[in-house]
């Protein structure tokens, strides 16, 4: 009797209980990640592994942002991405970059809807990478032009995140010397080639 009931009972959380958690995990999209380069977020992720062969499978991609942990509000998510077929989502310029983000995605069918899968907390200007500034080069007659401009940004700007104009280093070989220049402003470098050399 006894062997029976625990029976009965592992079918009731198998089957009942947590088959249904493990049924609706299955139907999440899975390796769900968040990159962000200059304050831009890019959603990625993998095809749930329970509907991965479903030809007509689609996924909508959402985002809640909030301005401090609050957990008695309520969160709103904003649709940025729906149905769509790609397995990522591009967010363009989020409101604020000193919001506290969540995003989430998930399968959607023809008239049925799946399990969302969240991502951790996400707050742009303390977990966005900075990219490199951009430097053009142009080949003169005697000396090399080189411009300096600072990374763009998907909202606001380097300076404003950082409360004050960036720091730039600019490093050169000219033969054998290393030259290093350091500068706050954006701004024009002319590098003096050999004497009496020309440029072809």
């Amino acid at each position: 009797m006894e062997i029976i009931q625990f029976i009965h009972l592992f079918d009731f959380y198998l089957c009942g209980g947590w088959g249904q958690v493990i049924a609706a995990l299955m139907t999440q999209p899975v390796n769900v990640t968040l990159t962000s380069i200059n304050m831009g977020a890019v959603l990625e992720w993998r095809p749930p592994p329970a509907l991965a062969y479903r030809a007509n499978l689609t996924y909508t991609a959402e985002y809640d942002m909030s301005l401090g942990r609050n957990s008695l509000v309520e969160k709103r998510y904003k649709a940025v991405c729906v149905q769509v077929k790609a397995l990522h989502c591009d967010f363009g310029a989020l409101p604020t970059p000193y919001g506290i983000y969540t995003f989430r995605v998930r399968a959607v069918e023809p008239g049925k809807a799946f399990q969302w899968a969240k991502t951790t907390e996400f707050t742009p200007d303390v977990h966005s990478i900075i990219g490199p500034p951009t430097v053009f080069m142009v080949l003169r007659q005697s000396y090399l032009e080189l411009t300096v401009t600072a990374p763009k940004f998907k909202m606001s700007s380097l300076s404003q995140i950082l409360g004050k104009p960036p720091k730039y280093k600019l490093t050169y070989w000219k033969e054998d010397s290393k030259i290093e220049v350091n500068f706050t402003d954006i701004k024009m470098f002319f590098v003096i080639m050999d004497p009496g050399r020309q440029v072809e």
